[in-house]
């Protein structure tokens, strides 16, 4: 195998492992800020991932077992932050 194509391997493996690292921080930070004593079924599942030009990027998941809410959005801009919908 020629340097140049092991080069471009690893830089594809490093890039899913972090994408990889950065959903399950993504869908913890979620489920921790909706998981409540009245709430305790609550899932959530990847709706999208998608580029911005205001929070670099953000994870777009559905909501599933909440009374009230219905998406969340992890945005990687500033970092950590959550916004939900009904």
């Amino acid at each position: 195998m020629g340097k140049k194509l092991k080069i471009a391997i690893s830089v594809t493996l490093a890039s899913a492992c972090q994408l990889a690292g950065v959903f399950a921080l993504a869908r913890h930070d979620v489920l921790t800020a909706l998981k409540s004593p009245d709430e305790p079924n609550v899932t959530v599942t990847l709706g999208y991932i998608t580029p911005s030009k205001t929070h670099g990027f953000y994870f777009a998941f559905k909501i599933k077992g909440h009374s009230q809410l219905s998406r969340a959005y992890w945005r990687a801009l500033p970092f950590r932050q959550i916004d939900v919908e009904k």
